[in-house]
C-alpha cells in the first residue's frame, strides 16, 4: 500500500475522531447552558420568609371565603326554616 494512501486514511481517522470529540464537547456545552437559561434568576427565588409571607396571605384569603361561604350558608338555612316555621303557623291558622 502507498504511504500517501496509509497517511490519508489515518489522517482520515484522525479527523473523524477530533470532529467526533468537538459534536460531543459543544453538545455538552450546549446542553449546560440550556439548563442554565432555565434556572430562576436570583430575583425569583424564594427565600423561606418570602415563601411564608405569600402563604400567609393566600391562606388568609382562603379561609376569609370559607368564612363568607359559611355565613351565607348559614344565612340561607335560617331564611329556609324561617319560611317552614312561618308556613306551617299559616296554615294552622287557617291561611293558604
Amino acid at each position: 500500500m502507498p504511504t500517501w494512501l496509509v497517511e490519508l486514511c489515518i489522517g482520515g481517522a484522525i479527523m473523524g475522531l477530533v470532529g467526533l470529540i468537538y459534536r460531543n464537547v459543544t453538545e455538552r456545552i450546549r446542553k449546560h447552558e440550556d439548563w442554565k437559561e432555565t434556572m430562576p434568576k436570583s430575583d425569583e427565588i424564594l427565600t423561606k420568609s418570602v415563601h411564608g409571607e405569600i402563604c400567609h396571605e393566600r391562606n388568609k384569603e382562603v379561609m376569609d371565603a370559607i368564612a363568607k361561604s359559611t355565613d351565607d350558608l348559614k344565612v340561607h338555612f335560617d331564611l329556609k326554616v324561617e319560611n317552614v316555621i312561618l308556613t306551617k303557623l299559616k296554615e294552622m291558622n287557617g291561611g293558604k
